[in-house]
């Protein structure tokens, strides 16, 4: 089983969005970055493997946006 936990002082922010930084536990080279774009509403979270972004999906809602990010799963040797 994993998850993924939010690195709190990754939490830069300007006047046109915010982001956030999620570790997964046990750590490996996975992350996830979740932008939230102020000018369109829009929350853009990537998934990473290392530099490499493996998904890059939108959503209207923090929560739909994520869905999108997990709903296959982990990948193969992220567990």
């Amino acid at each position: 089983m994993y998850s993924y936990w939010p690195d709190l002082p990754t939490l830069p922010e300007d006047s046109e969005r915010k982001e956030v930084c999620y570790f997964i536990e046990p750590m490996n080279t996975y992350f996830v970055r979740v932008i939230f774009e102020k000018k369109t509403g829009r929350w853009r979270p990537q998934k990473f493997k290392d530099e490499t972004v493996v998904r890059s999906p939108f959503g209207s809602t923090f929560d739909r946006a994520m869905l999108h990010t997990t709903i296959d799963g982990p990948e193969l040797d992220e567990r």
